[in-house]
């Protein structure tokens, strides 16, 4: 039996910091998983649960969507990346803070390789993710 899929959402379709942070604080629910590279920039990833619960391969293949949209993958040529996950529900926003940049707990950390999107989306899910 396949495991089921999720909707995985990158900040890098947005701009700038303010859209990923809304992507991250605004536009997600409290259970699904938030994605980012670990101490370096990259773009928000966010797994959208759907109340379901996440399967290994989804949180593997949301990990390689923040691996790739980090500078990590820019200067490590085909190493794996740290990235760090938690339930939306454990992100916060320093007073003060800039735009995008959010605390996290309660996280957990898998080491992936940066994979493309488009080598494992379906047309379809690129489709969605476009519109």
């Amino acid at each position: 039996m396949k495991p089921p899929r999720f909707r995985i959402i990158s900040g890098r379709i947005f701009h700038n910091n303010l859209e990923n942070e809304q992507l991250s604080l605004r536009k997600s629910h409290q259970n699904d998983l938030w994605f980012h590279a670990h101490n370096i920039p990259g773009s928000h990833v966010v797994l959208h649960l759907d109340g379901r619960e996440a399967d290994e391969l989804s949180i593997e293949d949301a990990a390689s969507v923040a691996a790739w949209f980090s500078s990590a993958n820019r200067a490590n040529s085909g190493g794996k990346v740290e990235i760090d996950y938690c339930p939306v529900k454990n992100l916060s926003k320093a007073r003060g803070a800039k735009p995008g940049h959010l605390i996290y707990k309660n996280f957990k950390t898998i080491y992936v390789e940066a994979r493309n999107p488009h080598d494992f989306l379906s047309p379809a899910e690129e489709g969605k993710e476009k519109a």
